[in-house]
C-alpha cells in the first residue's frame, strides 16, 4: 500500500524527473501533469493526498493554478514549488491558503523532507478530526442515555409511549411520530396507533400495514422510508415484535442521516426495556380484573376507574359519558338454551363492541345481563353516535340458535353524561336506567312498530282518519 497519494503539477522537466526518480522508491504513488488542464483533469479522476504546484514567473500572482486545485478540492493539501527570488508570488499564495512551499532549486532530500512534514500534518489533522466527531458522538449518546433513563421511572403505558416519541422528536429535531403496539396476532386492517404527536395526526397514516411487518420483523435497526424523511423502528422484546415507532418531519432539513438512525435504535432498546414490564403489569391487572367474559372488567375496577375520570371531569372541565348496555330478553335466552351458548352470544357481542371503542374506553359487566360502557372525553352526543357505531357492529351477531330454535338477542342502549346527569356513577347509572325505562314505556320499546306495516305504525302514533273532525271554521278538534 502507497504511503500517500501525490500529484505533481509541473511544466520544468528536470523537476518532473526528479519526482519520478524519488517519489516511487520511497513508496508513494505518483501521476505527473505537465500543464495546468491535465493536473485538474487528474484532480477529477481520482483523489490525492498532496498536490506538488510548480509556480512559474509567467504568472506574476501565482494564483491561477491554486484557484484552479481550490475549485477542484478546497480542502486539498498543496505544496508550492516557488522559483527563484519568488517572494512577491509565496506571499500571493499565502493570502490564498497555501502557506507551505518548496524553493527551487532543490534536492530530493528537501523535497522528501517537506512532503513528510506535510502528510505528517495531514494525518494529525485528520486523527484530531476524527477523535473530534467520536467524542460528539461520544456525547450524543451519552445524551441520549440519560434521557432514555426516565423511561424506567414511569409505570402507565400512555404515559410512557407518549414521553418516547416526545424524546425521540426531540433528540431527531423532528414534528411528528407515532407508536404502535401489537396486539397479539396481526389485525387484518394493520396495528391501529396506540399514541400519535406533533404532526402525525395531520399526516401520518392511521394504521400500520400488515404488509410492513415481515420486514420491521427482520430489521436490525431503524429503517428508511419515504426518501429518508421517515424512520421506522422495531422495538424487540423476547425476539418477538412488541411495537413500533416512526418519526417523520425532520425539522430543518430534507431528511435523516445515519446518526439519526444510530439515536433511534438507542432509544428503541430502552423503550423495549421500558415497555415490557409497563406491559405485562397493565396484561395481569386486566386478567385479574376481567369478568367472566374477558372483553369486559368486574365491577370493582370500574368503580375505581370510573371515580377517577369523573373527578378528572370535575376538575379540569372535561366530559364524560356513561353508557348502560342491557340484554333485554336474557331470561328468556338463559331458559331455552344452554349456557355455554348463551355465553358464546354474548362474547360475540362485546367483541363487536370492543371493535368500536377506544382504547381509553372502558366497559364493565354490571350484572349477568348488563354492561356499563365508561368513555372519557366523550359528551353526550358523541355517545349517541357511539351507540350508533356499536349497533352497526353488532349486526349479524345478535342471532343465537340451535338445531332446533333460534332467537335474537335484544339489546338496548342508553346513556348519560357528566356533569349534566351526574357527578357520581350512581347518578349517572340511574339517568341511564331511567332513559331506558321509557325506551320500554314507548311503542317503539314494546316493539309494537316493529311488528307492524308503515301505515299501521302511523295509525298508532297519530291516530285513526275517523278520529279527527272538522270544526265549523275548518280547523281540527
Amino acid at each position: 500500500m502507497a504511503k500517500g497519494r501525490i500529484l505533481a503539477i509541473d511544466s520544468d522537466q528536470p523537476s518532473r524527473d526528479l519526482y519520478q526518480k524519488v517519489l516511487p522508491r520511497e513508496g508513494y504513488y505518483l501521476r505527473l501533469a505537465e500543464t495546468v488542464e491535465d493536473g485538474i483533469q487528474a484532480l477529477g479522476e481520482e483523489p490525492f493526498d498532496l498536490v506538488l504546484a510548480g509556480l512559474s514567473t509567467s504568472d506574476p500572482r501565482g494564483i491561477s493554478l491554486i484557484e484552479a486545485i481550490r475549485r477542484q478540492n478546497d480542502q486539498q493539501e498543496i505544496l508550492l514549488i516557488l522559483p527563484e527570488n519568488a517572494a512577491a508570488l509565496g506571499l500571493h499564495a499565502l493570502k490564498r491558503g497555501v502557506p507551505e512551499r518548496l524553493p527551487r532549486p532543490f534536492d530530493g532530500e528537501a523535497l522528501l523532507l517537506s512532503i513528510n512534514r506535510l502528510l505528517y500534518r495531514q494525518s494529525v489533522n485528520r486523527e484530531h478530526a476524527r477523535l473530534l466527531d467520536e467524542n460528539i458522538q461520544f456525547l450524543s449518546q451519552l445524551g441520549c442515555y440519560q434521557r432514555c433513563l426516565e423511561f424506567l421511572k414511569v409505570r402507565d403505558p400512555e404515559r410512557l409511549a407518549a414521553l418516547i416519541l416526545d424524546t425521540l422528536m426531540e433528540l431527531l429535531k423532528a414534528e411528528g411520530g407515532t407508536l404502535w403496539l401489537g396486539r397479539g396476532e396481526d389485525e387484518p386492517g394493520g396495528w391501529r396507533p396506540f399514541c400519535r404527536r406533533g404532526l402525525a395526526a395531520a399526516g401520518a397514516e392511521v394504521r400500520l400495514p400488515g404488509s410492513r411487518l415481515p420486514a420491521l420483523r427482520a430489521a436490525n435497526g431503524p429503517l428508511f422510508a419515504e426518501e429518508g424523511r421517515v424512520l421506522c423502528a422495531p422495538v424487540v422484546v423476547d425476539s418477538e415484535l412488541a411495537a413500533v415507532l416512526r418519526i417523520d418531519a425532520p425539522v430543518g432539513r430534507p431528511d435523516f442521516k445515519p446518526q439519526d438512525a444510530l439515536l433511534m435504535k438507542t432509544v428503541a432498546d430502552y423503550a423495549a426495556a421500558a415497555l415490557h414490564p409497563v406491559l405485562t403489569e397493565r396484561q395481569l391487572e386486566q386478567s385479574l380484573l376481567r369478568a367472566s367474559h374477558g372483553h369486559a372488567y368486574n365491577m370493582t375496577f370500574f368503580r375505581d376507574h370510573a371515580a377517577k375520570e369523573i373527578y378528572k371531569a370535575k376538575r379540569y372541565g372535561r366530559h364524560l359519558s356513561l353508557v348502560l348496555l342491557r340484554i333485554e330478553n336474557y331470561p328468556e335466552l338463559s331458559s331455552r338454551f344452554l349456557g355455554r351458548d348463551v355465553d358464546q352470544a354474548i362474547v360475540r357481542l362485546l367483541e363487536g363492541a370492543a371493535e368500536v371503542l377506544r382504547d381509553s374506553d372502558i366497559i364493565a359487566q354490571a350484572a349477568a345481563d348488563s354492561y356499563l360502557i365508561l368513555l372519557p372525553e366523550t359528551d353526550y352526543w358523541g355517545a349517541l353516535v357511539t351507540q350508533k357505531r356499536i349497533r352497526q357492529a353488532l349486526r349479524g351477531r345478535l342471532m343465537l340458535s340451535d338445531l332446533k330454535k333460534s332467537l335474537s338477542l335484544k339489546v338496548l342502549m342508553r346513556a348519560a353524561a357528566c356533569p349534566a346527569d351526574g357527578l357520581a356513577l350512581d347518578e349517572l347509572v340511574a339517568t341511564a336506567e331511567g332513559r331506558l325505562d321509557e325506551v320500554r314505556r314507548s311503542l317503539m320499546g314494546e316493539g309494537k312498530l316493529q311488528q307492524q306495516p308503515f301505515w299501521e305504525g302511523v295509525t298508532s302514533l297519530l291516530g285513526a282518519p275517523s278520529a279527527y273532525r272538522l270544526g265549523d271554521k275548518g280547523e281540527f278538534t
